[in-house]
């Protein structure tokens, strides 16, 4: 597994909720195929890092690439044909993106041919199967914008009126109304941006 902390089952962090006793995705993936997933660090095959990004140069330290080298450098430059892998990156480098207005495209661009490419390696080098899931609506992710808002500064005051109202006239009697609540909300801010 390479990606971010949507996989990270303990390089970095374990990035659920509650830290400890809900699998991530990978995990549960794994268990299904009878198999126990663990952190590389702790001699395992998932090799995703919170914070990580496909482009090292946005992350030095916590990047797709490595991940990626550091993987075929402990098995001889070869991936197992009958293997399954996952690569799974891009929520961490569109936020760049966003905090980064004037590279944006940019960085999207970059991001983007770097992930393909680390795939492309990785089919190169003999992988059997590769899952590459799409990125998630980080639009909806509420650090992401409160990050976006900061770098605005007085210029977001429409979105913010705009979320705040949008939860102010929302009933919300269940998770799911809440949910979506905050997403609708989430939406209404970014199109004021």
């Amino acid at each position: 597994v390479f990606g971010d902390s949507l996989s990270d089952g303990g390089n970095v962090g374990r990035f659920t909720y509650d830290g400890a006793t809900h699998p991530l995705y990978d995990e549960i993936v794994a268990q299904s195929l009878g198999d126990n997933l663990r952190p590389s660090s702790q001699g395992g095959s998932n090799y995703a890092e919170g914070g990580a990004v496909a482009v090292p140069a946005i992350n030095p330290l916590f990047n797709t690439q490595d991940q990626l080298d550091n993987y075929l450098a402990a098995r001889g430059g070869q991936a197992d044909p009958d293997g399954l892998y996952i690569h799974w990156i891009g929520g961490n480098d569109l936020a760049a993106a966003a905090l980064a207005p004037l590279a944006a495209r940019q960085i999207v661009d970059n991001s983007a041919s770097a992930a393909a490419s680390q795939v492309s390696r990785l089919l190169d080098a003999g992988a059997g199967t590769v899952i590459v899931p799409t990125v998630p609506n980080v639009g909806a992710t509420p650090a992401l914008l409160q990050a976006i808002l900061q770098v605005l500064g007085p210029a977001a005051q429409p979105a913010t009126a705009a979320l705040f109202q949008s939860l102010s006239t929302t009933t919300t009697p269940d998770r799911a109304a809440r949910e979506q609540a905050i997403e609708t909300a989430l939406g209404e801010a970014a199109g004021q941006i």
